[in-house]
Formats: structure tokens, sequence, C-alpha cells
């Protein structure tokens, strides 16, 4: 179901081709060419993100977790000492429903600082946030015989922008191009129209650089199937690091003072955003560290440098690595 397969990340360089070989068949290889096979680090796989998703959600219904869509958070519901007792949710036919809970989790992708105001609006914390989109195509791999297909190839060492292709598990290839740094987040629930242009662009490369003459027995049409095309938003925080922190109470609203005995206290309401392009690949991790900062447990790494500051209004810049504990 993940199509996962380890080691099979490709760069592709300006060569005398060096590594060719180790390319997926539905990649048209050119002899000038030298592969990078450590383009994004020597411990790299390629999974399905949509096979990903599946397979977590029947892991969370395994294990009980009741998961609700159709619901939008609109008011949190605070005690006098600053802690998270309830949520009143808004539905589809704009009836609210109330939901008690003491730890409240905000991990709403790109649109994370929009419900975080909404929640708190006199919280001096403010979430810098960066536009970081990307259109893509979904074209249809004619041949996926082997698990070899399964692989992601970057063309940015070419190209000297980004342009990458990544065969899926489903017969299907994606391709996305370069970022877009001006694109206008829809509002919460909506999708955004890519920009055909650069739809166009994608399909040319496409049909430049993929193998549409599979060397198969069966008969295929040697032209481009284009299965789906969209917009992607990457919630990217204005540092660049990601924020995976617990909220002081004294940090929810801006009539209370740190000083205060009383909200010394867990808040409750925790933060785990801005993961830019990793959001897949950091976001298991990143679960699992904020299940164990929520549960009161000790985090397997450090978070220092992932933590919210009143001081900084979280758009200060940090630096190293964390620390390993």
């Amino acid at each position: 179901m993940t199509g996962y397969r380890a080691h099979s990340f490709f760069g592709v360089n300006p060569g005398s081709g060096d590594g060719i070989e180790a390319l997926p068949d539905w990649i048209r290889k050119q002899p000038d060419w030298d592969i990078d096979q450590d383009v994004l680090g020597s411990r790299n796989a390629t999974v399905n993100p949509v096979g990903i998703g599946k397979w977590l959600t029947a892991q969370c219904l395994e294990l009980g977790v009741e998961i609700k869509t159709g619901l939008k958070v609109i008011h949190a519901d605070l005690s006098p000492e600053n802690l998270v007792h309830a949520v009143t949710c808004l539905k589809k036919d704009l009836t609210t429903v109330w939901i008690d809970c003491t730890k409240l989790l905000l991990a709403c992708g790109p649109w994370t600082p929009i419900v975080y105001k909404t929640l708190f609006p006199s919280s001096p914390i403010h979430l810098q946030s960066t536009t970081d989109a990307g259109d893509w195509i979904v074209c249809e791999n004619l041949c996926p015989t082997t698990q070899d297909s399964t692989a992601y190839v970057s063309f940015q060492g070419i190209l000297a922008e980004k342009l990458e292709f990544a065969g899926r598990n489903n017969g299907t290839i994606w391709v996305c191009g370069r970022n877009n740094f001006t694109a206008l987040l829809p509002t919460q629930g909506q999708t955004a129209e890519p920009d055909e242009k650069m739809i166009e662009e994608l399909i040319g490369r496409a049909g430049e650089w993929l193998h549409l003459r599979c060397r198969c027995t069966e008969k295929h049409a040697d032209e481009l199937r284009l299965v789906s095309k969209g917009r992607a938003f990457r919630p990217a925080t204005k540092p660049g690091l990601p924020i995976i922190s617990e909220v002081k109470p004294s940090d929810l609203t801006s009539d209370s003072t740190d000083a205060a005995p009383s909200l010394e206290s867990s808040s409750g309401v925790y933060v785990g955003w801005g993961h830019g392009s990793y959001g897949l690949t950091l976001g298991m991790g990143t679960g699992k560290l904020m299940s164990q900062l929520m549960r009161g447990g000790k985090p397997d790494l450090g978070l220092s440098l992932f933590a919210l500051s009143r001081d900084d209004h979280a758009a200060k810049k940090r630096t190293g690595r964390p620390e390993k504990l």
C-alpha cells in the first residue's frame, strides 16, 4: 500500500553517463548525464503519499481513534487560568458542536497561522509563515512492471531550478516544477487552481524526459496520459525550521502575565507546523515527538530549536541541530 522503496533517489547532473543504468525504465536516459544517488542523502526512500495516508488512517482506526471530518474549529474555550477545556466546531449545515478536550494540537498545514489567530486572537504569539506553493501533474506510467518503477528523479542539477519526477506503485508518475512564492493561499477547505502555463511546461518536460515507448510486449499508445493536476501549498516558516511546541498559558491571551503563578501549568495547546517540503518526511517523527510532549513524557529529541517564543513572535532564526537526549 505505501509503495516504500529504499535508496531510490536519483539526481541528474551533466556528465558522461556515470550511473545512468540505475535510473528507472520510465526515464529516457541520456549519455551526457551523471547520476548522483545521494542527491538528498544516503538514507532515502520513495513512497506513495496517498498510500501512506490510507495506511496511517487504518492504523489509527485500529487503535480506536475517532476521526471526524466536515468540522471547522471556530472557538477554543479557556479556563480563567488559560487552560483549554473545550472547542466549538462548525458543521457543514452551519450548526455547532461542543467538544470537551484538555489537549488541543494545531497541525493544520499552511492554514495553521490562520486557525491559531482565530482561536486565540489576542495572543502575543504571531506565527510567521511564508508562501511556498508548487504546481504538479500526475501522468500514467505506461509500464510499471517492476519495483524499480518506484523512484524519485531530480533534474535540478541540469536545469538549475526545481523539476522532480516520482514514480509510484499505483502506476502513475508525479511531476512537480519550480517553487511559487507569490501564490495566494485559498480559504480553509478550498483548493487552488494551478497556473496553466506551468502545467503546460510540466507536460512538455514529461514528454521530453519520460520514456513513453515501454519495452514490454503489450501495445501502448505513445502519448502522455494525464491523470490529474493541481497546486500544493507547503506549510513553511520564515526561519525555515518547523514549530513543535506547547503554547504557554501566558501566551494564549494578551491579558496574562508570565509572573502569575497560576499560569505556569500546562495550557494543553500545542502547535506542530512548518515543515515546508519535508512534511511527509518528518510528519511521523514529529507526531511521535508531539505525542510524547502531550502525554507529559520526555521527547526523544530536545525541542528547544522548535519552540515558540513570545519575545521573537516565533520568527527568530534558529540554527544548529536538535540535541539528542
